[in-house]
């Protein structure tokens, strides 16, 4: 079964923040797209760890460091974060600017959370790192799914878990 937008076609892309859209208009040379809403980055030398039960992956975080950092970088970025610091409605202007990093594993959440301070304070980005359990109900304008698992599948075969990691972003 094909995965059908639910917003209005006629304002799915529509260069205008304030109507309901999921366009960002960020671009960053091929990587990043005004019109691609989800990139997929392939982490090869990524491997698995353990840790309490749980497991992390640094490979995996790298990549969501580098995707940060891109995403700063990233023609249209500074607009979008400018756009709504404005915003008078406090939830909107809340969940619009911020980047979610979520995962599956506690211990990688943890990791991301250790790595990633110096990155939100260097960068004065509106970042939050949760497991997708705990995001569960809540949305944000850019989301980053950490996956972590390299032997398997792990919780991304849960039809429910991989739902709600990949139905949080707003744009």
């Amino acid at each position: 079964t094909e995965l059908i937008c639910g917003l209005n076609e006629s304002c799915v892309d529509s260069p205008n923040f304030q109507r309901e859209s999921r366009y960002h208009g960020f671009s960053f040379g091929k990587f990043i797209n005004p019109k691609v809403h989800t990139i997929w980055v392939d982490v090869p030398d990524g491997y698995e760890r353990s840790e309490n039960n749980s497991y992390f992956n640094e490979s995996e975080i790298n990549a969501v460091e580098m995707v940060i950092e891109a995403l700063s970088r990233a023609h249209g970025f500074k607009d979008y974060m400018k756009y709504w610091e404005n915003v008078q409605d406090d939830e909107t202007r809340v969940t619009e600017s911020k980047i979610s990093i979520i995962s599956f594993y506690a211990a990688q959440v943890k990791k991301i959370r250790e790595r990633l301070n110096s990155v939100l304070v260097n960068n004065h980005l509106n970042l939050a790192t949760d497991s997708v359990d705990r995001f569960q109900g809540k949305e944000s304008g850019i989301v980053i799914v950490s996956t972590v698992r390299t032997n398997g599948l792990g919780f991304t075969k849960t039809p429910e878990r991989l739902n709600v990691a990949l139905s949080r972003a707003r744009r």
